[in-house]
């Protein structure tokens, strides 16, 4: 677990040190960092970006019955008392990856033909995940990245036997279910049948006993049958540096969603200006998913 000197309210977990914390957020000082990818169905992302927001839902509404295996669990102390999960209704994560172009996430997250991937700059959304920490100390925010068990491992009877991989890095964890910080490692384990998702996860957990309808701009809300909060303000320029289209999408499909995001309420240019080695060049920033692109039939020698 750690913490970086510019940006004390973010908690990094299943890092293995500073310096791997530093090349996630920074870079490596050759090379800027890997972005990540937020999967998304096209409705969805419309609004999110026309309202400058990220969607945080809690893990109960997630089609994966073990991601709210945590937040159903009994707990039972040393004296038979029966807990329920402390903060099973202040948790709410938003799940990211480095992967840019994952059939899984696609097929998840994007439902085939109706999905977008919006490619985020980390160190802008670190920057953002540190000033809410700020604005709202009752919240803890975590980054994270997922480990992968068997069901049986996930399913352990003593919670001194679920394996977490902090532990394995090396790195102290107080299991106590009353403690945000286990409870957000709790939250990072998933079943080996998505290790494929390679996943990040974003976590928020409101840490003190109230659970209030609005605060500052930010909402609980009830929408898309789900209960999360709306984690809102931030630059659609400097957060997303690219949107791609489904691959299952058609050049006219993505034609109308590029229009679409030219609109001046979505904050987007179309095109963004690249500088390399004196050469000054233009990319367009709403692309198409190449995944299915055909190839050309090669020549093999022999």
């Amino acid at each position: 677990m750690f913490t970086l000197k510019d940006y004390p309210n973010v908690i990094f977990l299943n890092f293995r040190d500073k310096n791997e914390v530093k090349k996630f957020v920074y870079g490596d000082g050759t090379h800027n960092p890997e972005p990540l990818y937020k999967y998304a169905q096209w409705n969805y992302a419309k609004k999110s970006l026309a309202e400058r927001y990220l969607w945080m839902s809690n893990p109960s509404k997630w089609n994966d019955p073990f991601e709210d295996y945590f937040l159903k669990a009994q707990y039972i102390d040393t004296k038979g008392i029966v807990y329920d999960f402390p903060f099973k209704n202040n948790v709410f994560c938003n799940c990211l990856t480095p992967d840019h172009n994952s059939e899984a996430h696609w097929i998840a997250y994007a439902k085939k033909k109706e999905g977008v991937s919006l490619r985020i700059y980390i160190k802008e959304l670190v920057e953002r995940l540190n000033n809410f920490g700020l604005a709202h100390p009752e919240y803890k925010i975590y980054i994270g990245r997922v480990s992968y068990l068997n069901n049986s491992q996930i399913q352990s009877k003593k919670i001194i036997d679920i394996p977490l991989l902090e532990e394995s890095l090396g790195h102290t964890v107080i299991r106590d279910i009353n403690k945000p910080d286990f409870c957000a490692n709790l939250l990072l384990l998933k079943r080996n049948s998505f290790k494929h998702d390679n996943e990040i996860r974003l976590i928020f957990i409101r840490h003190d006993s109230m659970f209030i309808d609005e605060l500052d701009g930010m909402k609980f809300q009830y929408n898309y049958d789900d209960k999360g909060i709306i984690w809102k303000n931030y630059d659609n320029e400097k957060l997303i540096s690219r949107v791609f289209t489904s691959p299952f999408y058609s050049m006219v499909i993505r034609d109308k969603i590029r229009h679409e995001l030219e609109k001046k309420k979505y904050g987007f240019n179309r095109y963004d200006v690249l500088k390399k080695s004196g050469n000054v060049s233009k990319y367009s920033r709403i692309q198409r998913s190449r995944l299915y692109d055909k190839i050309k039939p090669h020549k093999i020698y022999i």
